[in-house]
């Protein structure tokens, strides 16, 4: 998501009917993100762990 992994400024919210509003990015480091994505899809979805592409997609 932009918002988490850019620092751009006062960009339309990704969702029209969610906000009429701008919002901000707040670029996170590469160690948060991959916290939020990988990890959480392992917790979700474990059997990515030993699937090849997946690992090579996040190193």
């Amino acid at each position: 998501f932009r918002v988490l992994e850019t620092n751009d400024e006062y960009f339309d919210y990704y969702r029209k009917r969610h906000g009429n509003w701008k919002i901000y990015g707040i670029n996170l480091p590469d160690s948060v993100l991959k916290k939020i994505y990988y990890k959480n899809a392992l917790k979700l979805f474990p059997h990515l762990k030993e699937n090849k592409n997946f690992k090579n997609l996040i190193e």
